[in-house]
């Protein structure tokens, strides 16, 4: 994203919507982050490649990110990068499921106030509205009001399994099927609680629709809404056996830039000097400790000898950008797709987003988890030998990072991240989904099909 995007973004009214919606166009639901929002950018060109209109319904912050995208954009209240701004003891305290309830629920519901208003003019005349995140049951809302029909796309396994427990509750150790499919029950109640003063307090009876029972909407059984789309990779998290065959795990959904972007040439003058460096990151994360994690990745660099490159994101790390010195380059942010196989390891927090990311580069990771699915993903990642156990990084020291990096960079690990790269390269979700949109007639057969099978990610020697 350009900064004179960025500005100019910042100046438009949160009210500003498609004045003239485009008639028979997709529309698809996303808040959150950037691991949030890239994904559904990416499926929205993967649609829009095949010959569908599509517009994106997010918050002000991602106008520039889906307008690049050559997307319709609508806006909706809702800022992520304010919640985490303001209230960094969200991310110390946030891999407690119970506290991250109890604090976003009010926040949700303040949000959704005003959703149904803004979001509904989008829709007019949209064939189909996807949702995911916390904006899954908006679309749905509105997609029941206006006889539209509706489909739920998600980054994370949230179908009931016995082979499988759920994110919030996931262990190294296998529970038996039928805690598995307790444990299931609990989280469906949580994330109703979590839901209902938005979606039963403002949404529903804004759109006058009946208000959903105590239990909430999770429980139900009919196949047809049972359906649902998962944007990661079959090769990270197979699909349980016991799922039904209304869930199709399509591979991830990307939003690439590599063809575009253009780095800075100080940057480019960096890579070119020596070794690949190893990529230091936490996306969106922000906490309170960010100086003293960002001393914690500068000792470890310093201790690892290795070159390395640092994102500050959202303020998970804090430096000025450019170059610190001949070991470290400082970077806002940069496409993973252009930046990660310049990479020779990353060191990131385990977003959905980013985690995919790495692996479809080829190259292991050191995780350090800051809440919500990210400690699931980093214990797949060990499990599969691309990346070392997870640090903590509550109580993480340099000499633990550096010591991880090392780890990450055993022949064995490389060797596995280059093996599962190949694998997801070879996968296209974006067409993956379409093809399913398409079988469970939700859309009429792709009129341009232009969506071919993705390249294999640039290998940079």
């Amino acid at each position: 994203m350009s900064a004179s995007a960025s500005a100019v973004a910042a100046t438009l009214p949160i009210a500003a919507q498609p004045t003239d919606p485009t008639p028979g166009a997709v529309v698809i639901f996303t808040v959150g982050t950037q691991g949030d929002a890239r994904p559904c950018i990416g499926l929205g060109q993967s649609l829009k490649r095949a010959g569908y209109p599509v517009r994106i319904v997010t918050s002000e912050n991602f106008a520039p990110l889906v307008r690049e995208a050559g997307l319709e954009f609508a806006a909706i209240s809702a800022d992520f990068s304010d919640l985490l701004t303001n209230n960094p003891e969200t991310v110390d305290k946030a891999l407690n499921p119970w506290y991250l309830v109890q604090h976003t629920r009010a926040k949700f519901a303040q949000w959704a106030a005003t959703w149904a208003q803004e979001a509904r003019p989008a829709c007019k005349g949209a064939a189909l509205l996807v949702g995911t995140g916390i904006v899954t049951q908006l679309a749905k809302a509105i997609g029941e009001a206006d006889g539209i029909p509706f489909i739920q796309a998600h980054l994370q396994p949230f179908t009931p399994s016995r082979k499988l427990s759920p994110l919030s509750f996931w262990s190294e150790r296998e529970f038996p099927g039928a805690v598995n499919m307790a444990l299931f029950s609990v989280m469906k109640l949580l994330a109703w609680y979590t839901l209902k003063p938005a979606v039963n307090g403002a949404i529903r009876p804004q759109l006058k629709l009946p208000l959903f029972p105590w239990y909430g909407p999770f429980f139900d059984k009919n196949p047809e809404r049972m359906r649902v789309l998962y944007g990661y990779s079959r090769h990270i998290l197979p699909p349980p056996d016991d799922w039904p065959a209304e869930v199709k795990v399509t591979g991830s959904w990307f939003l690439d830039q590599a063809d575009v972007w253009q780095p800075p040439q100080a940057l480019a003058d960096f890579l070119a000097e020596g070794d690949k460096p190893v990529y230091f990151g936490f996306g969106s994360m922000l906490a309170n400790n960010a100086e003293a994690l960002t001393q914690v990745v500068l000792d470890a660099v310093r201790l690892s000898g290795r070159r390395a490159v640092l994102a500050t994101g959202w303020g998970g790390l804090r430096c000025d950008p450019g170059r610190l010195n001949d070991q470290v380059y400082v970077i806002e942010a940069a496409p993973h797709d252009w930046l990660f196989p310049r990479m020779a390891a990353t060191v990131q927090h385990g977003g959905a987003g980013t985690t995919v990311a790495a692996a479809r580069a080829g190259v292991p990771s050191v995780f350090v988890p800051f809440f919500g699915d990210q400690p699931f993903w980093a214990r797949r990642m060990h499990a599969l030998g691309a990346a070392p156990p997870a640090l903590d990084r509550r109580t993480v020291t340099a000499e633990q990072m550096a010591q991880a990096v090392a780890q990450a960079l055993q022949p064995e690990r490389v060797r596995a991240a280059a093996e599962l790269g190949e694998k997801i390269r070879a996968e296209n979700g974006g067409a993956s989904a379409v093809r399913a949109l398409t079988e469970w007639g939700l859309l009429p057969p792709p009129r341009l099909a232009r969506d071919t099978a993705a390249p294999a990610l640039e290998r940079v020697a």
